[in-house]
């Protein structure tokens, strides 16, 4: 067993990419949240095979066997549910802890509140070389995205944010239209990738 404690709203902006995991229960691996633990930087990664987004934030503190975490699939619609019972207290956010049990089981517990379920088993896509480096804009012509899809990454943090600049989406890279587009935060924790579409 182990545990990762985070502040309240780095939860919620680790949460926020189960918007871009995919609700096809036929798909159950892509139904979830790959969780990743590098040093002090939890990563979290989702995709429906058409977006796919990538979030970094720091631990508050991190107790037990985490050595064999690995990566750690939670369910994306358990981490949203789980979001619902971080409330502010006096205009502070609680910090979140997150349980990962031996027995494949786990809990998120917030200011009294505990959400938990069964981890999904598996093997998460290798996404590595499906996102485009950060090398700048190509030259382009008529390459179409889906407005509805581009419309998903205002469900994401740090785009969601209420406050101006923070939230800003920067496009680094289209290179043609068979090639997805990356967009990133400007501190460069949230990178994510929609691919093109074809026109008729």
């Amino acid at each position: 067993m182990f545990t990762i404690q985070l502040e309240g709203q780095d939860y919620l902006d680790l949460a926020s990419a189960a918007n871009f995991a995919a609700t096809d229960k036929a798909r159950p691996i892509l139904n979830s949240v790959k969780f990743h633990l590098v040093g002090d930087t939890l990563s979290a990664v989702a995709t429906d095979s058409y977006k796919l987004v990538t979030i970094k934030r720091d631990i508050t503190e991190l107790a037990g066997d985490y050595a064999t975490m690995g990566e750690v699939l939670v369910p994306g619609v358990t981490l949203l549910k789980a979001a619902k019972s971080v409330k502010a207290v006096r205009r502070e956010l609680p910090s979140v802890l997150m349980t990962f049990n031996e027995d494949g089981t786990f809990t998120i517990s917030c200011a009294g509140d505990i959400v938990g379920g069964e981890l999904i088993t598996g093997n998460y896509p290798k996404l590595d070389t499906v996102i485009p480096g950060a090398n700048g804009i190509s030259e382009t012509d008529a390459i179409a995205f889906d407005p509805s899809q581009l419309a998903q990454f205002a469900k994401v943090a740090p785009f969601n944010a209420k406050n101006v600049g923070s939230n800003t989406m920067v496009i680094k890279t289209i290179t043609d239209k068979n090639r997805p587009m990356r967009v990133e935060s400007t501190d460069g924790r949230t990178v994510g990738v929609l691919m093109p579409v074809r026109m008729n």
